[in-house]
């Protein structure tokens, strides 16, 4: 309805999310524990970026220069780890230059007709650690050939995942114990120029440290992790964050 349309603001404005890691492989406390030393099996979902039963309206959100990594598909395989499907009504969102990393199976490319919302998204590099390396089909193809790609083009002219890629992002470390990863890119990485170029008023520091075109993750190759904290003494891009 008319009056249920998103307010006006500027192009400017919004929630920016940009430069960071999402590791969601510990899981988050869906339960009590049974015990007071419990092992910690209580801590069996990995949980969601993005969740609620279709009532709040989202801001507009900027979700750019990012690195996801999970063990299991997230709900319904939607699109981006949720971020392309789920809370798109009466809003916007981009999703621009973001890695996307799972252990088992393929990220998904589950957008429903009656959830699609103004989405802008590309440049994103889509990994499954152990099915990738021995994949032997497209895991966009079927996406783009239904009707909803078609109508995708109207809210993002290219189409969604017309600009996205899948391949390995090549991590320094990434091992699933979650011991001492370390997020940055080898040389021959999948994720290097993997990115499209972004409006130049959006705020990253790591901008012009990236030469050529955007590589997609939370650090272009060759940047050295940062550390958070008081005098960065908690590694960045490093370890269990």
């Amino acid at each position: 309805d008319k009056d249920e349309s998103p307010p006006e603001h500027d192009p400017p404005s919004g929630v920016y999310v940009y430069r960071n890691v999402f590791d969601q492989r510990g899981g988050v406390y869906y339960g009590l524990p049974t015990r007071a030393d419990a092992p910690g099996d209580f801590l069996h979902h990995e949980g969601h970026l993005l969740s609620d039963h279709g009532n709040p309206v989202y801001p507009v959100l900027r979700f750019y220069h990012n690195t996801f990594v999970r063990h299991k598909p997230v709900w319904r395989d939607y699109f981006l780890f949720g971020l392309g499907a789920v809370g798109l009504r009466r809003t916007e969102r981009d999703v621009f230059n973001n890695i996307f990393v799972q252990s088992e199976g393929m990220p998904g490319t589950v957008v429903l007709g009656n959830e699609a919302g103004d989405l802008r998204e590309g440049g994103n590099l889509l990994w499954g650690i152990n099915e990738g390396p021995n994949l032997k089909h497209d895991p966009l193809a079927r996406f783009r050939a239904s009707p909803l790609f078609v109508a995708s083009r109207q809210r993002y002219a290219p189409g969604w995942t017309t600009q996205d890629r899948i391949g390995d992002p090549k991590f320094l470390r990434y091992r699933s114990d979650r011991a001492e990863d370390d997020f940055r890119l080898q040389r021959g990485s999948a994720a290097v120029d993997a990115g499209v170029p972004l409006p130049r008023d959006w705020p990253d520091p790591l901008r012009v440290l990236d030469a050529g075109l955007p590589d997609a993750g939370a650090a272009p190759l060759g940047v050295e992790a940062w550390g958070v904290g008081v005098d960065g003494r908690i590694p960045g891009l490093r370890g269990r964050l």
